[in-house]
């Protein structure tokens, strides 16, 4: 019987959940997402497999390690997928007798001969499975060694990475990290090898990323003297840093409320370094164009704010990326040795052309290409939205939008998730490249994108600013020239003019007041809950990077003419003519006499 047939006229409501498993019984199926998969290498001989080990979670949080040995390799090897959902009929229960147990369940689910498995579309359990372990317990040592265990913290300390080799020659390295929670209690992660570097990277950079907020799963704890380390397993263990999921928004809004009402201004601080990094990134260091503004004249970054108008039905929105540098591969036929008198049938296979991977066999997967039409006051551009931004902000997978849109799940030519991009305003990152400019080709990356309000209204600053020095030039030759008012600011009180309407002086809390609500992940920024507005300020001395909270309303319109106009050091002007050179006039009042 093939692995995949289709399970609904077979299954029902017959599913059994993984803590009611009777070793009594075999009919039985359960319901499952794939958390984490992995091959596990022979002892004697790394370079072979002994099983295909996965962990799974069922509907009710229950988790349990389920496998896959090596004599099933033909039947099973391509079936699953790590993150995807099944139904697994009549699978085997086995004795979890691993001295590391990395999930907290003594029996193991095994999959072999007799064992059916389906794909599963309505899975309604955990994304990820976390079950976090409290630092106090691992402090107390109330929690068991070689336990494996979820833990989440902001990193406060890095220590020299180690390098050596194992007692089989192998070159590997170390790195302990010392990690906080909420109540500040400290504990320390062991990350090995590829976790090593990936942490070191965010920490060498830390001015750029701000806050280091990890989650590692499926760590397994040591005690050594009167401290508990949580070490990364090899193939085993996840490590999020800075990453999009819910658990890690909510553990840093509750770190930036709790920074917020605490004393302590180097944590306030560091906090804010979150999003002052993500204002540098967009704001500060990128420039800026009104979309009418984007040019072929050189290769480079560009940050655009505009609203997606349309989603284009003439253009594909996925294609087939190469698994290894995830370019885009083609189709090639390749024929068989034909055979004197049979007919041979052309298989569509696909190669990668990049200089990686050419010439070699190449797995390949769908993803997202979402081909948008992008507009702002000043005209239109065509950008291309790649598939790790757009499953983000769409929270679906390439593989499910394709296999509903082919099944005729949608009403039009794209799926009708992607209406969800309609209308909606972003800042945009693109990438005009050299491709672009050869090519005249004018379809552009979206590299990094947020929808964060405090950004885009910094950037539509810098619109208006635009605008407002445009026509500023053309205003002033149509200066009425009859009128005979002239205009003296004090220079002791120094003012904004918004709208027609006189605000205090600017300061440098105003400039840090905006302050995004995103995060990065490892390659891209990715955004937090809008409900980062609502955390409360701290109030900090001028200068000091704070957490703020608008409780205005923005104009939807802003010019700013201070900003906007040369404007001399005796802070003259006006703002229906020039001013002229010189000390102001006055006006002196005649006197009847």
């Amino acid at each position: 019987m093939d692995a995949y047939l289709n399970p609904r006229s077979q299954l029902g409501d017959n599913i059994t959940y993984l803590k009611d498993l009777d070793l009594a019984r075999r009919d039985y199926t359960v319901k499952v997402r794939v958390l984490r998969l992995w091959k596990q290498p022979m002892y004697n001989n790394p370079e072979q497999f002994y099983s295909i080990e996965m962990i799974v979670v069922d509907e009710e949080g229950t988790t349990m390690q389920g496998n896959v040995l090596r004599r099933w390799f033909p039947r099973f090897e391509q079936v699953f997928n790590e993150s995807d959902c099944y139904f697994i009929v009549k699978p085997t229960i086995g004795l979890n007798e691993s001295k590391y147990k990395y999930v907290d369940n003594k029996n193991k689910l095994g999959i072999y001969c007799d064992t059916d498995v389906y794909p599963c579309k309505d899975f309604n359990g955990p994304i990820y499975g976390f079950s976090f372990t409290s630092f106090k317990d691992i402090i107390d040592k109330t929690v068991p060694e070689n336990k494996s265990i979820d833990v989440i913290g902001f990193v406060a300390d890095v220590k020299d990475l180690k390098k050596f080799k194992t007692a089989r020659g192998k070159d590997t390295k170390k790195l302990n990290v010392i990690i906080q929670d909420l109540e500040m209690e400290s504990i320390y992660l062991s990350l090995w090898d590829s976790y090593a570097d990936r942490i070191l990277e965010h920490w060498e950079n830390r001015e750029q990323h701000g806050v280091i907020v990890v989650i590692l799963q499926f760590g397994t704890l040591k005690y050594f003297g009167r401290f508990g380390y949580v070490n990364s397993c090899f193939n085993v263990s996840k490590l999020f840093i800075n990453s999009d999921v819910d658990e890690m928004t909510t553990f840093r809004n509750s770190l930036i409320t709790n920074s917020a009402a605490s004393s302590c201004s180097s944590q306030s601080s560091r906090l804010s370094g979150i999003f002052l990094s993500l204002y540098d990134e967009y704001v500060v260091r990128s420039e800026f164009n009104n979309i009418a503004e984007v040019n072929l004249n050189q290769a480079k970054s560009v940050v655009v704010v505009g609203t997606v108008q349309m989603i284009s039905e003439d253009l594909p929105w996925y294609y087939f990326a190469c698994k290894t540098c995830n370019k885009k591969v083609f189709p090639k036929v390749n024929n068989d040795t034909p055979t004197v008198g049979v007919l041979v049938d052309e298989e569509e296979v696909y190669e990668c052309k990049t200089k990686t991977c050419k010439d070699t066999v190449i797995e390949y997967t769908k993803r997202l290409k979402i081909p948008l039409t992008v507009q702002d006051s000043s005209g239109t551009v065509s950008l291309t939205l790649f598939d790790r931004d757009a499953c983000r902000i769409l929270k679906t997978t390439a593989a499910s939008l394709i296999e509903k849109h082919v099944a005729g799940g949608d009403k039009g030519l794209y799926p009708d998730e992607f209406e969800a991009l309609l209308g909606k305003k972003f800042a945009f990152k693109i990438d005009i490249s050299e491709f672009n400019i050869e090519h005249n080709f004018w379809f552009f990356g979206v590299s990094k994108f947020t929808d964060d309000e405090d950004i885009i209204f910094e950037l539509e600053k810098k619109a208006n600013n635009i605008e407002v020095e445009t026509t500023a030039s053309l205003n002033n030759r149509f200066t009425d020239m009859e009128s005979e008012d002239t205009v003296n600011l004090n220079d002791d009180n120094c003012t904004d003019v918004i709208m027609g309407v006189t605000v205090g002086t600017k300061s440098t809390a105003d400039f840090q007041s905006k302050v995004p609500s995103e995060s990065m992940d490892d390659n891209v920024i990715t955004p937090l809950a809008k409900n980062l507005e609502d955390s409360a300020m701290a109030s900090k001395p001028l200068g000091e990077p704070a957490i703020f909270k608008r409780k205005t309303k923005k104009p939807a319109f802003k010019k700013n003419l201070v900003e906007s106009y040369d404007v001399d050091e005796n802070g003259e002007m006006s703002t229906s003519k020039p001013v002229k050179p010189g000390k102001p006039t006055l006006l002196i009042p005649k006197i009847e006499k």
